[in-house]
């Protein structure tokens, strides 16, 4: 603590009295003989004494096992310290981590755990965040915190989004068309849907032909598996910003080859999406198989004994969705805890047992 007080007096000493100087403060370690949030209330008070004007409350280091900011962190999870850290300080507290829409920050700031929130990630997604958070404009892209951003400041390469393709380019305008076409899209996933977006708001007539009977192809899929439901709102953004921008999409509808060229358009994309591999490379005719997409999509999955071919992305997150099968959901642990009704050991091992067992081979 005191490395820290000497540091911010000698910052006061430089900028003067009039200057306004935050600390960005850990509001819990998570990590063994690391700070407490009580440790971290201890600090905060002296840092006030020293003159701090604001505080920012952060989780805890990269380095602990618990997440910090992925999709298994809930929404404003750790909101709980930054009021931890203002109940004992009268400067303004500013919460931090997975607050990734206006009705979120709007919570945090009503259950006064802070006076104001910061949003990171959700200004990689759309850098039009705050303003149409203060207009209530939509659409608004959201972050679906998959770490795509944070990868490569890891791997020391610019920063790039999954769901904002002009992110680091965002002063890029993208000029009207000079000659107005017509324009099919085939496929209505983010792909699909992106792209007719984008040309339709440069002023070409665009139709989206989609097979399915909604949106978002196997984007779906994606939103499925533990940690992955930020992934939905995603498709919400795009219908929205369809209807502003005067896409025509009809659903339920295959492009075959004949009814593409009799469409007339001026120019097709191809949105379809990839397939899965369905040739099984081992003997198999004793056991039955399901592909990733028909277990993710809700196919029953019988037996209790399970192996999951391939241990990329897919396999995992296939993988982590089935262990989760047959556990005690969120809301059951939590009436069991407030009702005393197992011990919390008990609670804890009712969580992490499902119905299957499974094995990852790769």
């Amino acid at each position: 603590m005191r490395f820290g007080l000497e540091v911010i007096a000698e910052v006061r000493r430089q900028v003067g009295p009039d200057y306004p100087i935050s600390v960005r403060l850990g509001g819990q370690d998570y990590i063994e003989g690391g700070a407490t949030w009580q440790d971290v209330q201890v600090f905060a008070k002296e840092l006030e004494k020293a003159s701090v004007n604001l505080f920012n409350v952060t989780g805890g280091w990269h380095e602990t096992a618990i997440p910090q900011l992925n999709g298994d962190v809930p929404a404003s999870a750790y909101s709980y310290l930054a009021g931890k850290i203002k109940s004992q300080v009268a400067v303004p507290v500013v919460a931090s981590n997975r607050i990734a829409s206006p009705r979120i920050a709007e919570q945090v700031l009503l259950a006064g755990k802070a006076d104001m929130v910061s949003v990171a990630r959700g200004l990689l997604a759309d850098p039009e965040w705050p303003e149409k958070a203060r207009k209530g404009h939509k659409p608004l892209r959201k972050c679906i915190a998959c770490m795509l951003c944070l990868d490569q400041i890891f791997k020391r390469q610019p920063v790039i989004c999954a769901v904002n393709p002009l992110c680091g380019d965002d002063n890029q305008v993208i000029p009207a068309a000079e000659i107005k076409r017509k324009i099919l899209v085939v496929g209505a996933g983010p792909a699909g849907l992106e792209a007719a977006c984008t040309l339709a708001e440069r002023g070409h007539q665009v139709t989206v032909w989609e097979k399915q009977e909604a949106i978002g192809g196997q984007w779906r899929l994606a939103a499925v598996p533990p940690g992955k439901a930020d992934f939905l709102p995603l498709l919400s953004y795009y219908e929205e910003r369809m209807a502003q921008a005067g896409v025509e999409l009809i659903l339920g509808k295959p492009a075959t080859p004949e009814e593409t060229l009799a469409r007339g358009a001026d120019a097709v994309i191809i949105a379809s999406g990839a397939q899965p591999v369905s040739e099984v490379p081992f003997p198999c005719e004793t056991v039955r198989v399901l592909q990733a997409w028909e277990v993710l999509a809700g196919a029953p999955v019988e037996g209790s004994n399970i192996l999951v071919v391939g241990g990329g992305s897919v396999g995992c997150e296939t993988a982590l969705y089935l262990a989760e099968q047959g556990a005690l959901d969120a809301d059951t642990a939590k009436f069991m805890l407030i009702h005393e009704a197992e011990p919390p050991d008990e609670i804890r091992k009712l969580l992490l047992t499902g119905s299957y067992k499974i094995t990852i081979v790769e």
